[in-house]
């Protein structure tokens, strides 16, 4: 009997809180675990050392409006974490497609001008649409200009954040036409909040105060010249601690929580009476070669033609009502699947920062191309909807 040995168990921190199912790493070359993502803020209310900031967002969700924001401060204060959970707290998941993050490889015309032609229609579900653009100051020229025009105008229900390091790279028209939020980056001031994270970091991962460190025992998290200190790399720094808290070796060494799932122990087979069977016909057709099939975005077949008679439009409303829906139904489950495809490909270039990321950028860039196409496409139905709705009452 052939004895199936189980893998470790998948930890809860390994969902989103919108999966019940583990997601499988794009490569598996990826890390399995990211301790720095783990931990990340999902509200504002968890966003720590902001003080300032967070209050100046909170107030603006007492009452939003369509705006630009630019989060400006060092790397690794939290202005990417604060533009996401301000998502969150409109209402939007991250997955969602009226959610965009535009990465720093990524600041040219061609994807700001994809951006703000989907200005020109609604939020998909009548909420908020975030737009996140990181690093904004590395973006070139020509995407600069496109935002100079689309900033005069933000559509409702529409929020901007752009995030930067160096505000001063920015021209005076680009600044006045956002609201500043500057984030605290001192580490004299945020030593007290740095030592909250690691206390809460250690708390969830070890499920014990023991042997918990302090700031000072973490390296490269203080940048000594300009005395700024990054909650990034607070986070990251506990990662090789937390491995050797978790699973110390005999002789000290640490060493990883898993080990590799064993292998499954195959029994040797019984021994069984040969039976002759006969051979096949030497005529039998080969079987055709499987040609593989190319991953990709999800194709968007072509909509069936709905045409409305003049004599007959009334009592084939409901049935174009009925087939319109389905339609746009359909074209929202492939926009949800492009749109959660696209928030792993952003992750994964996150994750592997300087390393070759031109495929996962190709790839990325073929699933916004389509998820833009799918928007179009969903706006149609809506308006062959709306032209039977007036050929069935022509007087409303």
């Amino acid at each position: 009997m052939t004895t199936l040995l189980e893998p470790p168990p998948i930890p809860a921190w390994g969902l989103r809180r919108d999966e019940t199912t583990p997601r499988l790493p794009f490569s598996a070359t990826l890390p399995a675990e990211n301790l720095t993502e783990r931990h990340r803020p999902r509200t504002l209310a968890d966003v720590v050392g902001q003080g300032e900031a967070v209050f100046a967002l909170q107030t603006y969700l007492d009452a939003p409006y369509p705006v630009a924001f630019l989060f400006e401060g060092p790397t690794g204060v939290g202005k990417t974490s604060a533009a996401r959970a301000l998502a969150a707290d409109l209402g939007l998941s991250l997955d969602s497609v009226d959610y965009f993050e535009i990465d720093s490889g990524r600041q040219d015309g061609e994807a700001v001008d994809r951006i703000i032609d989907l200005f020109r229609y609604p939020p998909m579900f009548g909420g908020y649409r975030v737009v996140v653009v990181n690093e904004a100051d590395l973006m070139t020229p020509k995407a600069a200009h496109l935002w100079l025009s689309g900033l005069e105008s933000i559509p409702q229900r529409t929020v901007i954040v752009f995030t930067t390091n160096f505000p001063g790279k920015f021209p005076d028209r680009f600044l006045d036409r956002c609201e500043r939020i500057a984030f605290a980056s001192d580490a004299r001031t945020l030593r007290q909040d740095a030592q909250a994270l690691i206390n809460s970091v250690w708390q969830k991962e070890t499920q014990s105060m023991d042997d918990v460190p302090s700031v000072d025992d973490l390296p490269n998290v203080v940048d000594g010249g300009k005395s700024i200190l990054s909650f990034r790399r607070v986070v990251a720094a506990l990662g090789p601690l937390l491995r050797a808290k978790r699973s110390p070796m005999p002789d000290g060494r640490p060493t990883v929580a898993y080990a590799a799932t064993p292998p499954v122990a195959t029994p040797a087979p019984a021994a069984t009476a040969t039976v002759a069977l006969p051979a096949p016909p030497a005529t039998a057709p080969a079987k055709p070669a499987r040609t593989p099939r190319k991953r990709g975005p999800a194709p968007v077949p072509a909509s069936p033609t709905l045409s409305i008679g003049t004599g007959r439009a009334v009592r084939d409303l409901d049935r174009i009502t009925e087939a319109a829906q389905a339609e746009r139904e359909r074209l929202e489950e492939l926009t949800e699947a492009n749109a959660q495809r696209a928030r792993e490909l952003r992750e994964d270039i996150e994750i592997l920062g300087d390393r070759d990321t031109a495929e996962h950028r190709a790839e990325l860039r073929a699933v916004e191309d389509e998820n833009a196409k799918l928007l179009k496409a969903w706006m149609a139905e809506g308006a062959k909807l709306a032209t039977a709705r007036k050929a069935a009452h022509p007087g409303k």
